[in-house]
């Protein structure tokens, strides 16, 4: 049972913890307990040693352990033999429960934990909902090459590509989080998990899904937060090798595409004459042959002290297409009752378009570093580091089948043909993450941690030679193109550019640093660990993408403004001198440095008063100043104080036959959601976003005539746009669409 309370806002997830926890009872053989036992624990597949004590109970607990198989052994005592319990397994922010039974004198116990003595097992302690996907599970699961393939083992995730990626309990993909060794990596524009920190399968240790119920520690989000613990090394060398393949023979085809074509026909009785019609385009299937190399190596640099792990797991994606031209749909493709397509006749000559084959290849590349370190025993730390640029060479500009025209294009001073000239495109996504933690146990009872990550990215995918220089898109009706002389080679459809949309930069760097501490007690009505921490966090972005200062130039010959869709009325009497069609100049794009401050601080208790009944009580307040959001906006800063986002997280559980195989439980919290930079960034930062609406007269019908610079005249682009014409330009409005009422 779950009653949560959503709230959204904007703030930042913090508290992520990439460890869990171990505790149990050391009993004699007759079930009495047994105090001051030295019990360590030893980590089989990672680097980790720790001892503690058990207490006048018999108690023991280790806190913050990094998450692997791992045995226990203690010390032998007067009147009991040593004891060994071997095949343990620690999850993330799981506490795992293992009890101890000694052993009398001079007989050695062991005790090894199958799978099946823990399958029915959970957490009788947690109220909150998650799924843990462990390395057994990693391992013997069908998976894809990347790690949101495993997402769907928990029961609230399904995969939506219409609500931004993975859906949770109906929140979209924006509203999850996604951490990495406890930082996080999703868009900070979008929120969604960006393609480059979908790390491989290689490099993921164990997955964690949190779908509700939230201790105060962690901040949260609407949906789910992911939690992804990469591998780490141990006391022996281990690793692995492989590749995997994914070729286009074994891939089905395309289904059928049902479009609706609507008569072109500009009468009445022409329309009535010629229904609309229903037909279907079967698109060609693309040749590719996708690559997943990996290797791993991980173990000792120093025996019991310092250990490390290395991969290297690149995904190289091929795509070959070859795409036929067919000429732009009309009523003539109709006249058999069913739909024929027309060949495509080339620019400027009488033949049929030749089919043109584009070429792609992305190289998502992942190189990953990561060294654990456990100099002394009250002090342990590691740093991990991700290379993972996307870098794309090549560009298919068009589908198999295209009514499509395409055209050279003049590059550096050389004319290309459609197909050679998207061999120079491209761009790179740079990015790479760095991440840090420190933990230091001054007693078995006091755990205080410290944490620093950094996520950068570069993000001008799509970038390699672009023209810095207008774009030309002939339109309009089809008819038109044989009484009017356009100047467009081809006709109807022509555009000298597929895009001039640059991006100079959008570098996002993401700064956090956290620190915590937990404290054990046993009084005061009970158990208690009372647990505390403060997160503070940077994003900038530096930005400078678009086309605002070339723009796309668009051309409806033999339209006015209405017949053209541009949602505007202005004077145009076609066929007159001073209007045969109409025309609209876009320019759009993003410039500025932004950036925001966001805190947060918690209190939470986990008390059980009784040995089955755990409380699980805490508060958080988050501060959050989304300031200088890109320079130069009007619009004031968003600022929440730390009295305007008070989280309160309660939660019970109750083990209901003391096996820790049933429990009942429920939680109430206030959730708030974590910052986007997508609208601060953009409608109330710096979005620039402009459209033009000029006449085409018979005295200047050629697409060329009509330069971004003859169509603004001398107008300086005030706010709220206005009347071009005013001062020489051919616009007769400007509507700037930053101002919310457009």
């Amino acid at each position: 049972m779950t009653i949560s309370l959503v709230v959204c806002f904007a703030t930042a997830v913090f508290g992520q913890r990439t460890t869990g926890d171990l505790e149990g009872k050391v009993t004699d053989p007759n079930g009495a307990v047994v105090r001051n036992v030295s019990v360590t624990l030893t980590g089989v597949t990672v680097g980790f040693k720790r001892t503690v004590q058990s207490d006048d109970q018999g108690d023991f607990r280790i806190q913050q352990i990094p998450i692997g198989t791992y045995k226990i052994t203690t010390a032998a005592l007067s009147g009991f033999a040593a004891a060994t319990v071997e095949n343990i397994s620690v999850t993330i922010e799981k506490v795992t429960t293992v009890n101890v039974k000694l052993g009398i004198t001079a007989t050695t116990t062991t005790v090894d934990i199958a799978a099946s003595d823990v399958a029915g097992v959970i957490d009788p302690t947690a109220s909150k909902v998650q799924t843990n996907i462990t390395p057994k599970m990693i391992e013997e699961l069908p998976k894809g090459t990347s790690f949101n393939s495993l997402l769907r083992i928990s029961p609230a995730t399904r995969q939506e590509p219409l609500s931004g990626g993975f859906q949770v309990d109906g929140a979209s993909g924006s509203e999850n989080t996604f951490l990495v060794d406890g930082t996080s990596v999703e868009n900070f524009r979008t929120g969604v998990l960006n393609g480059v920190n979908n790390i491989p399968i290689a490099l993921v240790s164990e997955i964690q899904i949190k779908t509700g119920g939230f201790e105060a520690e962690h901040g949260g989000a609407s949906g789910a937060v992911v939690s992804v613990v990469t591998k780490s090394g141990s006391n022996g060398f281990h690793g692995d090798f492989g590749s995997g393949f994914e070729i286009s023979r074994l891939q089905p085809s395309p289904r059928f595409t049902v479009q609706r074509f609507v008569s072109s026909s500009s009468s009445a009785a022409a329309i009535a004459a010629n229904p609309d019609f229903l037909f279907g385009i079967k698109q060609k299937k693309d040749h590719f042959a996708n690559f997943y190399p990996s290797g791993t190596l991980g173990g000792p640099v120093l025996k019991n002290h310092l250990w490390f792990l290395a991969s290297y797991s690149p995904q190289i994606f091929q795509t070959t297409r070859i795409s036929d031209f067919i000429a732009p749909i009309s009523n003539a493709n109709f006249s058999t009752g069913r739909f024929v397509p027309a060949p495509r006749i080339v620019t400027g000559g009488t033949t049929p378009q030749p089919p043109i084959t584009y070429r792609q290849t992305v190289r998502n590349e992942y190189a990953f570093g990561r060294l654990d370190a456990e100099f002394f025993r009250k002090f342990r730390g590691g740093v991990t580091y991700l290379w993972n640029p996307e870098i794309r060479h090549g560009n298919i500009p068009f589908v198999s089948i295209t009514t499509s025209n395409p055209v050279n294009t003049t590059y550096n001073g050389i004319s290309y043909p459609s197909g050679e000239y998207t061999l120079l495109q491209g761009g790179r996504n740079s990015s790479n993450n760095f991440t840090s933690h420190f933990e230091w146990t001054p007693t078995s009872k006091i755990v205080a941690s410290f944490r620093y990550g950094r996520v950068f990215q570069n993000e001008k995918q799509g970038n390699y030679a672009l023209q810095n220089e207008p774009r030309y898109v002939c339109g309009g009706s089809a008819s038109a193109y044989a009484t009017i002389v356009t100047g467009c080679p081809g006709g109807i459809g022509f555009q000298n550019l597929t895009t001039n949309s640059v991006t100079t930069r959008d570098v996002s760097i993401r700064n956090e640093w956290s620190a915590d501490a937990s404290y054990l007690v046993n009084g005061f009505g009970g158990k208690h660990d009372f647990k505390g921490g403060y997160l503070r966090g940077r994003i900038v972005n530096d930005v400078q993408r678009g086309n605002s200062g070339t723009g796309t130039v668009t051309l409806f010959y033999g339209q006015d403004y209405a017949q053209a869709g541009t949602g505007v009325s202005l004077p145009c009497v076609l066929g007159s001198a001073s209007c045969i069609g109409v025309g609209q100049l876009s320019r759009s794009g993003t410039k500025g440095i932004g950036k925001n401050l966001y805190q947060g601080l918690y209190f939470q208790d986990r008390w059980q008063p009784t040995g089955r009944l755990s409380l699980n009580l805490g508060v958080r307040f988050e501060k959050e100043y989304a300031g200088d959001v890109l320079a130069g906006s009007a619009i004031p800063s968003i600022e929440f104080g730390w009295g305007k986002k008070i989280a309160p997280r309660l939660g019970g559980a109750y083990d209901v036959f003391g096996d820790g195989k049933t429990k009942i439980f429920g939680s109430y919290g206030f959730f708030y959601d974590r910052l986007k930079f997508e609208m601060p960034r953009g409608s109330f930062g710096g979005d620039f976003f402009r459209v033009d609406y000029f006449p085409i007269t018979a005295a200047n019908p050629t697409f060329s005539f009509y330069s971004p610079d003859k169509i603004l005249g001398s107008f300086t682009d005030p706010r709220g746009g206005g009347n071009p014409s005013t001062t020489g330009g051919l616009s007769q409005l400007q509507i700037d669409f930053r101002i919310p009422s457009n």
